[in-house]
């Protein structure tokens, strides 16, 4: 009995550490549906700072005087930065942006294909997203959307996953009436736009931030 009893222990702790082991590099900071998100009081300073080397650049600031003059909105970025951990914009609430966009994996993902809603799979895999808008804006013409190059807009491109039926596969009224249900969504929404009223321009110019 006490040998069965030892196994058994032995079993167990080791299927914990398995399980430990088998998930350390998953996302951790996907939001639990039906809590609300952890936040600081103040919102974090997402004012992007170029290095001084970079500043110094003719060519950079001859292309990106109006970047470089303005600051990402705290706000927004905020509220940008929940929705891309929130599976609630996912059609069965089991995947967020950020189930496919590691950020240990420098917002990319270390599988072939990554897995959508009802475990549907991608077609190919999942491009890094890290500093996109920096690339985008300094080169236009070398940095196509998605890996085939179907976009060149950055506020259409973060829309498109939410509506892609083997991703997210939700539609964007969807996503909109969730998002007005919940009353910390119309609080940052508010806090960014002055006004809580969500809407499709806002959630993607969110994300885009």
């Amino acid at each position: 009995m006490k040998k069965n009893y030892l196994l058994f222990l032995a079993s167990f702790l080791l299927a914990v550490l398995f399980l430990a082991f088998s998930t350390k590099n998953k996302s951790t900071m996907e939001m639990v549906v039906g809590q609300e998100p952890y936040l600081p009081d103040v919102p974090l300073n997402y004012c992007i700072q170029l290095p001084e080397y970079l500043i110094n650049e003719v060519f950079w600031v001859e292309q990106n005087q109006s970047y470089l003059s303005t600051c990402i909105s705290d706000d927004k970025a905020t509220l940008g930065r929940v929705l891309f951990y929130d599976k609630r914009l996912s059609e069965n609430y089991t995947r967020s942006c950020a189930s496919c966009h590691h950020q240990q994996f420098g917002f990319a993902d270390d599988q072939r294909f990554s897995s959508g809603i009802f475990a549907q799979q991608t077609k190919r895999n999942v491009p890094s997203i890290n500093d996109l808008a920096w690339k985008i804006s300094y080169q236009p013409l070398l940095t196509p959307l998605f890996w085939d190059g179907r976009e060149d807009n950055l506020g259409e491109m973060v829309l498109q996953p939410i509506v892609h039926p083997a991703e997210l596969g939700m539609n964007m009224e969807g996503v909109i009436q969730r998002l007005e249900d919940e009353q910390f969504y119309r609080r940052l929404f508010k806090d960014a736009y002055g006004i809580g009223e969500v809407t499709e321009d806002r959630i993607s110019e969110s994300l885009k931030q």
